[in-house]
């Protein structure tokens, strides 16, 4: 039963990935490679944060787990070091040579694998492999299927910022989404602290959120890809 239990999470975890590949054809453009570089640029970006935490926001001796104001804004200043991972994921983006959403979809998937592959497929082996079920590691292994949608998302918007005929006046408002992305693990915290909610009301945040910026970046995406071909047309 554990190693069934175990099974269902990873296939529940890495299947959507497999198929996110396939979908988009990615092998034949071989960008198999290009999806390594994200993830090879994730664990870059994770080591540096690790050592930027370490020594500018060590942990408390004695954590308290009520948010005083004191507390929040040190919750604040310490995910405002998640904005390096927006700072290397754009670094992603503009760095892989693929075309259109080729290049956005290659460096969502190949980040979003490798903080499956971090964070998530040794606690499926350590823990899920020895309880006999536990909603806690369904709950991981759809909240990676989210962070899938999530990451190919804000890469899109990352793409889109960096396009020469992206429209300036809804520049600020994306910028504001990634932003407030950045801070999403506190609001979260919060809410869950205040009205007393579990897990999968997290989890339903995130998915929420993460299908709100797939509409958004696949708006702009289309939006800028049809600007390019009409611009083409026009041009011949």
């Amino acid at each position: 039963m554990t190693f069934y239990h175990l099974i269902n999470c990873v296939a529940l975890s890495v299947l959507p990935y497999l198929a996110t590949y396939k979908f988009y054809n990615l092998a034949e453009y071989r960008a198999f490679w290009k999806c390594a570089y994200a993830a090879f640029v994730f664990l870059a970006s994770q080591m540096v944060k690790m050592l930027v935490l370490a020594s500018l926001f060590p942990i408390a001796e004695n954590p308290t787990m009520t948010f005083t104001p004191t507390r929040l804004f040190y919750e604040i200043l310490r995910h405002s070091v998640d904005l390096i991972d927006l700072a290397a994921l754009s670094h992603v983006v503009n760095k892989l040579a693929l075309k259109g959403d080729l290049k956005f979809v290659a460096s969502g998937l190949g980040w979003a694998f490798a903080e499956l592959v971090a964070f998530r497929l040794m606690p499926f082996w350590l823990e899920a492999r020895g309880s006999e079920f536990s909603w806690i590691h369904l709950m991981s292994a759809m909240e990676a299927n989210v962070n899938l949608v999530y990451y190919i998302a804000v890469a899109a918007l990352l793409w889109s910022l960096s396009r020469s005929d992206f429209n300036k006046s809804l520049q600020a408002p994306v910028i504001g989404l990634l932003v407030l992305s950045t801070y999403k693990p506190v609001v979260l915290q919060v809410l869950m602290q205040v009205f007393h909610l579990g897990g999968w009301f997290t989890l339903f945040c995130n998915a929420l959120y993460s299908c709100f910026l797939g509409v958004v970046a696949l708006g702009l995406t289309t939006a800028l890809t049809e600007t390019s071909v009409n611009g083409y047309a026009k041009s011949q």
